[in-house]
């Protein structure tokens, strides 16, 4: 079971990031004009959450993987670790987007 949860922790992260990012901005239509400042804080404070998030499950992804023996879990842990990293890019992009539109 750990192994498949810190496989799958970085993409998790991501598509909840992506999801929450995308409510955020469309609140963010619905308010007033002089509101959207306080709309955009708010995704950009999120971004950050889930972009530590993603780091934390880089690191023990990494760790986890480096604990073991060669093998399926040690592949998994990498595989984990990876898919973390491009969590962790992925996060970041989409908040420069939102902190920059």
């Amino acid at each position: 079971m750990r192994p498949w949860l810190l496989m799958l922790a970085g993409l998790g992260i991501w598509a909840l990031h992506f999801t929450g990012v995308y409510v955020v901005v469309s609140l963010q239509d619905l308010a007033w004009p002089e509101e959207s400042g306080r709309w955009r804080l708010i995704a950009v404070l999120f971004t950050g959450f889930c972009a530590a998030m993603c780091a934390a499950a880089l690191a023990l992804a990494l760790r986890y993987a480096a604990d073991l023996a060669p093998g399926p879990h040690q592949f998994m842990g990498y595989l984990g670790a990876a898919g973390a990293a491009l969590a962790l890019t992925a996060v970041t992009w989409q908040g420069l987007a939102v902190l920059f539109a």
